[in-house]
C-alpha cells in the first residue's frame, strides 16, 4: 500500500504503542512489542503514551470495555461497526499512578494464567468425560 512521506508518522507503530481497531471488531486492542517499526493501515488507531502510562494498563482497560460490553457505546454502525478518533477520544482512561499501574497488570495477568489454567482443564475433563460417554456407549451396544 502506498503510503505519503507526510502520511508515514501517523500509520507507523513503534514499540509499546497500542494499536486499536477501527472497524470490525472497534476497540480490539494490542500493544506493538516488537523493537521494529511498522507501518500499519488508515483503519488502526494508534496511541503512543508518553509519560507515566503503561500501555499494558491501557490494553487491559480495553479488554475490559469490550468484555462488559461498554465499548458499544462509542461503536457506530449496524453490521460492521467501527470507532472513529472523535468516538475513541471520548472513552475516559481512568488513570493511577505508574506503580498502581504496574501492580494491576501484572493481577490480571496473574489472574488470566489461572483462568487459561482452568480452561484447559476444563477441557481436558470435558474430552475424558466424552470418551467415557463413548466407551460406555460402545460396551452397551456390545452387550
Amino acid at each position: 500500500m502506498l503510503i505519503r512521506d507526510d502520511e508515514l508518522e501517523k500509520c507507523t507503530a513503534l514499540k509499546n504503542d497500542l494499536l486499536i481497531c477501527e472497524g470490525g471488531e472497534a476497540g480490539r486492542a494490542a500493544v506493538w512489542e516488537s523493537d521494529l517499526e511498522v507501518c500499519f493501515q488508515n483503519h488502526i488507531h494508534r496511541a503512543r503514551f508518553y509519560g507515566a502510562i503503561n500501555p499494558y494498563y491501557a490494553y487491559r482497560f480495553f479488554e475490559k470495555l469490550n468484555a462488559t460490553g461498554e465499548i458499544n457505546r462509542y461503536r457506530k454502525g449496524v453490521g460492521i461497526s467501527n470507532m472513529s478518533s472523535k468516538s475513541l477520544a471520548y472513552i475516559v482512561l481512568p488513570l493511577p499512578p505508574l506503580t498502581e499501574q504496574h501492580r494491576i497488570v501484572a493481577k490480571v495477568d496473574q489472574l488470566m494464567s489461572l483462568c487459561d489454567a482452568l480452561e484447559a482443564k476444563l477441557t481436558k475433563s470435558q474430552a475424558k468425560a466424552e470418551k467415557l460417554a463413548a466407551a460406555a456407549v460402545q460396551g452397551l451396544v456390545a452387550a
